[in-house]
């Protein structure tokens, strides 16, 4: 269902992808941006777009970073409501759906949401997507309904175990997601404790291995807004993609 991936180039041959121009990171490491990938000038099939920016750091300081990569993905706020509503998606059915592999309408759905989405922001659309605006939207919103996409996607949510308040010296969120529980369990770990951290990472990603319904990620945020903000898929917040959609369909 997915295209191949566009060919990375070296950036020095040719102009910065889009919306891309004046993103620069702030770093010690200085950063050298060494490959750019343009899935918003080339969707992929599955409706996913975003700027993917690969980057070296370069640090005479730190030899210890150097000629490491660091990918930067870059997405307007209704792409990435989009990539998160896949993801959750994803989560709740069992289904591989952000790699192109599950239920064909739900697959068709994402497609054509993404077709939606591209039309608004006068960008390319989806590969397979009807090329007229109307056609496009019909077929958007009979697949919608036959779905039922805004009553299940405004129903997605995990039942988060993570306090309101942030645990005072939190550097690290280790998340285990449990579809089956619909539960977020979570440790916070300082930065001093960065190698316990890594160290339970790896321990439960073994055991997620063997079972389906775990997923675990090791992150950083500023504070729990911070994370919830940040990692909008982590607690099964599909809501931003529901305020996205209800205007295309009608609602």
């Amino acid at each position: 269902m997915t295209n191949p991936a566009p060919q990375a180039t070296r950036t020095k041959n040719r102009p910065r992808a889009q919306g891309a121009r004046e993103f620069t990171p702030r770093s010690w490491t200085r950063p050298r941006l060494v490959q750019e990938y343009d899935y918003i000038a080339a969707p992929q099939a599955t409706g996913y777009r975003s700027v993917h920016l690969v980057y070296e750091f370069c640090s005479a300081r730190h030899p210890s970073f150097e000629d490491m990569l660091c990918e930067v993905q870059l997405r307007t706020p209704d792409q990435h409501a989009w990539a998160t509503a896949v993801e959750v998606a994803g989560f709740f059915k069992n289904q591989d759906l952000k790699g192109g592999i599950g239920d064909q309408d739900w697959l068709r759905f994402f497609a054509l949401a993404a077709g939606a989405i591209a039309l608004k922001e006068n960008s390319n659309s989806v590969p397979g997507a009807p090329k007229g605006k109307a056609a496009l939207i019909d077929e958007l919103r009979d697949v919608a309904q036959r779905l039922d996409v805004i009553r299940w996607m405004s129903g997605f949510h995990f039942a988060p175990t993570i306090p309101k308040r942030a645990v005072p010296g939190t550097f690290w969120y280790l998340l285990e997601f449990d579809s089956d529980r619909n539960m977020v369990d979570w440790t916070a770990y300082t930065l001093d404790e960065t190698e316990e951290a890594n160290a339970a990472y790896l321990e439960v990603e073994k055991e997620s291995i063997d079972n389906p319904n775990l997923q675990v990620v090791l992150v950083s945020a500023e504070g729990l807004r911070a994370l919830r903000t940040a990692y909008p898929s982590f607690f099964g917040d599909s809501a931003g993609f529901v305020r996205v959609m209800k205007p295309l369909l009608g609602g």
